[in-house]
């Protein structure tokens, strides 16, 4: 087709809907112009492009080359005018376009009112847009409906019906038809084409014309209403089921027996493929019905398949559900099943409510007994139920088999219902030698069975079981029972059940009457959830977390306070509370607790747990309103509300227990009274622990300057305390040893190296200062300390004073006032992170040091003058009380010298202490004279002989 001429063929009322088109025949190149077309020419090409006869079309010449483009007859074509699209509106021959969009006609063939369609697909489900998705004329001829309603056009286009299809334009002036586009956009859309049948071109009651026999329905069919035992419906206009009203089929593909019967009202989707299989079907077993309410006449299959009728309120027995005219406008039926009948007549049936959570409505029954027939509707399945006047939600049993009598070897044992299911069958419970067994049904089996647990049936815990399928109650004789064995190991020889006496007594019935009914006591209850209130600010929060336990409580999470309450509906949101810890109130919950510690280390009062903010005081020592003592303030360590907490009232505050206490140090002694010798404990000056020399028992220590003494915990009382005043105390800046900070350096096996300044922390331990520093390691710093041990005679490098261990810095034997040693000397331990050896540990003298001030207390020692010799040698003009007055002045004063030449400590009224410091030259002056020495006597110049010159002169 090389050179062939195409052509574009624009629609003059929509120009975005266009062709490509081929014109055989034509004597030359069609001219451009306005055309109509003699014939619809519908889907021109296969394409969705419509020539419909007496609309214009634009024609315009594309080019000419090779095309397979669809082809329109020459002669279809017919020239309005020369021109361009535009010439469109000044044709005078072409139809308005604002009245040319097509509309469908779909007139029922059984008669009706014709039901008008708009010319255009549904905008949706892939429909829609400028071009048409069908040609106007696919709806032309007989369909039958065969989809339940077109999109978006409910309640229209009946299914199954047939209708005869056509179309027109807007304004034609059709009868029904829409006059104009307002009227038209009221309209429906039409169907798919999918959703029709094509039955023929013109004749509603042929067959159709693809030769499957498919013909329209009757426009006056019978319908019939057929009723399977559970009360499913299905209509059918099918006439092979005239033969077959009163009488019970079996249907293809559809399980049980179906009762057939003429449908007396609207026949609603009735169905065609409906195949009978079998037309002598089982009948239904014959249940008591109870209509509660009905518009009109309730007709029934009574026992002996012999159609009834009656008005509500009735109760009957019918083989088949009843059957119920609605009227329009009226409430709808009332329908209850009351079970199977006992010989043709509906039996009085007595009921058990058994409450979903007895534990929460303790002041009411947890077992209703009712005798409320309509109860039976919520039985099968079983339902769960809200009731006027009663708390909580109830399930729904018959109350038959409730109570079975067991014999086992001949002895009665009782099996109660336990109140729950297996398999949708009760599950009882017995005692058996001492031994709870469980009675409960095996579906898989079809077996009842007599175990020590639900589900399990295999071994030594099954006592007996029946084989014989599955009752509604496990009543059977010892013929149908097969024996197990009894819990001690012992056979069991027979086993027989029956009801309890009296089982069908139904003792103090109540009238109850049923607010709503659910399929589950979950359901009935409502989800269970939690509304969380902040306790500062009030913001609301909600959480499905079981909170159960802490309801009506305050919790703390990581950040905030919460009041928990329960709610039974859905919540809005779901937060999940962790690290939950529990208080009483919100105050206490927002509360930052403080631990109130006693100075006094000998004490035995538990500290104070106070909410009051004592945040201005935290790290100080405080003395309280009504308390006695000094108290450390530190934040409360524990979690959760303490146990017993109590307001304070802040009188004082200090920085130390020391200052607080303000124990004025005094000179004091103890004597030991043990059998053993001992060392004892104290307070000095500085407040730190410090230890006596070891004092021999029956015997006194020197004169110690003391704050307090330590009772020994291995022998208490076992020391008397003696105090002999004040002592002397002087501040001194430095340490008493002079060892307030040394250099350390350390070397890991892996070549990690620390150097860093160990610093005096302010405490002692044996007599020695000690010293910290942190180490950084892997997993974060870590502080160590350099202490001495006396016990040992030993420095060490640890991380707690006074505990050693295998991975410690390192220690090093010695007496030494200050841990300074060499590499050479320090015994190297572990690196704590990663755990490795020590290759280098040094510690050196530093010049870093903080000044640091402190206290040293004296106390002058007396010794008492047990002398018994004379006055003599050593004091050979004087007493010796008098001798040892004067030594002891005199040493005061040396000692007060020797403070002021180490510490700078001067002495405030030297003048006082030259009487002493004389008397003391004086004294030692005359210690050089022997007082038995006999000197020859003194002759002056004139011959006269003086005295001699002893001191007894």
């Amino acid at each position: 087709m090389a050179g062939v001429a195409y052509y574009r063929l624009v629609d003059c009322c929509n120009a975005d809907n266009f062709t490509l088109i081929n014109i055989p025949a034509s004597p030359g190149i069609v001219p451009d112009g306005i055309y109509t077309f003699t014939t619809d020419i519908p889907n021109v090409g296969g394409t969705t492009f419509d020539i419909v006869s007496g609309n214009c079309y634009n024609l315009t010449y594309e080019s000419s080359v090779f095309n397979s483009y669809p082809s329109v007859p020459y002669a279809t074509l017919v020239l309005e005018q020369a021109g361009t699209f535009a010439d469109c509106t000044a044709a005078t021959t072409c139809p308005d376009c604002n009245t040319g969009q097509y509309y469908i006609k779909a007139d029922p063939c059984c008669g009706g009112d014709a039901i008008f369609l708009r010319g255009e697909p549904y905008i949706g489900g892939g429909q829609g847009g400028a071009m048409p998705s069908f040609s106007i004329t696919d709806f032309d001829g007989i369909y039958l409906v065969i989809a339940p309603n077109a999109p978006g056009n409910p309640n229209r286009l009946v299914r199954n019906e047939c209708y005869t299809f056509s179309h027109g334009v807007v304004g034609d002036g059709l009868p029904g038809a829409p006059a104009d586009m307002a009227a038209y956009n009221l309209l429906l859309y039409p169907p798919f084409v999918s959703e029709l049948y094509f039955m023929h071109p013109d004749d509603c009651t042929a067959l159709s014309v693809s030769g499957d026999g498919v013909r329209c329905p009757e426009c006056d069919p019978i319908c019939y209403l057929l009723t399977n035992c559970d009360g499913e419906t299905i209509q059918t206009t099918i006439d092979a089921f005239s033969t077959l009203v009163g009488s019970y089929v079996e249907l293809q593909g559809l399980p049980g027996s179906w009762f057939v019967q003429i449908n007396e009202g609207v026949c609603t989707d009735p169905v065609l493929s409906l195949k009978i299989t079998n037309t002598s079907a089982d009948p239904c077993p014959c249940n008591c019905y109870e209509v509660i309410s009905a518009p009109g006449l309730v007709t029934y299959i009574d026992c002996n398949g012999v159609p009834q009728s009656t008005y509500a309120p009735d109760k009957f027995c019918a083989q088949s559900p009843p059957l119920v005219k609605e009227v329009e406008n009226e409430p709808s039926p009332v329908v209850v099943t009351r079970g199977l009948c006992e010989d043709g007549e509906c039996p009085d049936r007595c009921f058990q409510l058994i409450n979903c959570d007895p534990t929460k409505y303790p002041d009411q029954n947890a077992i209703i007994t009712s005798t409320l027939q309509s109860l039976y509707q919520y039985i099968n399945p079983s339902s769960v139920v809200e009731l006027a006047g009663y708390e909580g939600c109830w399930t729904v049993i018959e109350a038959t088999c409730l109570c079975i009598s067991v014999d086992i070897n001949g002895s009665l044992y009782e099996a109660n219902y336990s109140g729950s299911t297996y398999n949708d069958n009760k599950v009882f419970t017995l005692e058996v030698l001492g031994v709870t067994y469980y009675i409960w049904a095996n579906l898989t089996a079809g077996s009842w069975v007599i175990s020590q647990s639900v589900g399990a049936d295999t071994g030594s815990t099954l006592l007996a079981e029946i084989k014989s399928g599955v009752p509604d109650c496990p009543i059977a004789d010892s013929s149908v029972w097969q024996n197990g064995q009894l819990p001690d190991g012992g056979a069991v020889t027979a086993v027989a059940t029956v009801e309890c006496p009296g089982e069908q007594a139904c003792d103090c019935p109540v009238d109850v009457t049923v607010l709503q009914d659910y399929r589950t006591c979950i359901e009935c209850i409502g989800p269970t959830a939690y509304k969380l209130t902040n306790c500062d600010g009030g913001e609301v929060t909600y959480s499905i977390q079981d909170l159960s336990e802490y309801v009506d409580s305050i919790i703390k999470d990581d950040c905030h306070c919460w009041l928990v309450e329960e709610i039974d509906y859905e919540p809005p949101s779901n937060a999940t509370i962790s690290n939950i810890v529990e208080f009483t109130d919100c105050a206490s919950c927002l509360a930052t607790f403080y631990q109130l510690t006693i100075c006094d280390v000998t004490s035995t009062l538990p500290p104070i747990i106070t909410p009051t903010n004592l945040s201005a005081y935290l790290n100080q020592v405080v003395q309280l309103e009504g308390c006695d003592g000094c108290y450390t303030v530190t934040l409360y360590a524990g979690t959760g509300q303490p146990p017993n907490q109590q307001p304070v009232e802040v009188t004082s505050a200090f920085a130390t227990c020391l200052e607080c206490e303000t124990v004025v140090p005094r000179c004091s002694t103890v004597f030991n009274t043990s059998t053993e010798d001992q060392v004892f404990q104290y307070i000095d000056v500085n407040g730190n622990t410090q230890s006596t020399d070891t004092i021999c028992s029956g015997h006194s220590s020197l004169r110690y300057c003391v704050q307090k003494w330590i009772e020994p915990a291995k022998a208490p009382n076992s020391g008397i305390f003696n105090y002999y005043g004040d002592c002397s105390v002087f501040d001194v800046v430095g340490s008493p040893d002079g060892c307030d900070c040394v250099n350390i350096s350390i070397t890991a096996t892996d070549g990690t190296t620390f150097s860093g300044l160990a610093v005096w922390d302010g405490t002692t331990y044996d007599g020695r200062n000690i010293l910290s520093f942190v180490l950084p390691t892997v997993s974060g710093d870590i502080t160590y300390y350099i202490w001495y041990a006396a016990g040992t005679q030993s420095w060490h490098i640890t991380q707690n004073v006074g505990v050693v261990s295998f991975n410690d810095i390192g220690n090093f034997t010695s007496t030494s006032q200050c841990p300074i040693f060499t590499d050479a000397e320090w015994v190297k331990q572990m690196w704590p992170d990663p755990l490795q050896a020590i290759t280098f540990l040094q510690t050196t003298e530093s010049s870093k040091c903080a000044v640091r001030k402190y206290k040293i207390g004296e106390c002058i020692q007396y010794f008492p003058n047990d002398r018994k010799v004379k006055p003599g040698y050593n004091t050979p003009i004087c007493s010796a009380q008098k001798y040892d007055k004067i030594t002891c002045n005199f040493a005061e004063i040396a000692y007060k010298e020797a403070l002021a030449l180490r510490y700078g400590i001067s002495n405030c009224c030297p003048e006082l202490d030259e009487k002493w410091l004389i008397s003391k030259e004086l004294i030692e002056l005359q210690a050089l004279y022997d007082p038995q020495f006999k000197c020859a006597p003194i002759t002056d110049c004139c011959d006269n002989t003086g005295s001699d010159c002893s001191c007894n002169s």
